[in-house]
């Protein structure tokens, strides 16, 4: 998908890091691997919490359209938001 949109390998590799694993953290420790620049890494942590944040406050929206039960919500949160924090913040929000 980096490669489609024209992103650097290095920076795509950081970003699919953060997304797939635990966020800010696996890109950091990714880095190790990669040697990508400095300001790859800060372009990929700032993505992923972007994203992260905007999902934090828009899960909790989003689970009465979908019909989600609290339950529901904490799974869907708990696997699809990137940051342990964020995760939580969004729980705080619905409740859960």
């Amino acid at each position: 998908l980096g490669r489609l949109i024209g992103v650097d390998r290095k920076l795509a590799q950081l970003i699919a890091a953060g997304t797939s694993i635990c966020g800010a953290s696996a890109i950091v420790a990714t880095n190790i691997v990669t040697d990508a620049r400095d300001e790859d890494v800060t372009y990929a942590v700032a993505a992923i919490t972007l994203f992260g944040t905007i999902a934090m406050l828009g899960f909790p929206l989003l689970a009465p359209v979908f019909g989600l039960d609290q339950h529901a919500f904490g799974l869907w949160a708990g696997a699809s938001i990137h940051e342990v924090a964020q995760v939580i913040g969004a729980g705080f929000q619905n409740g859960t």
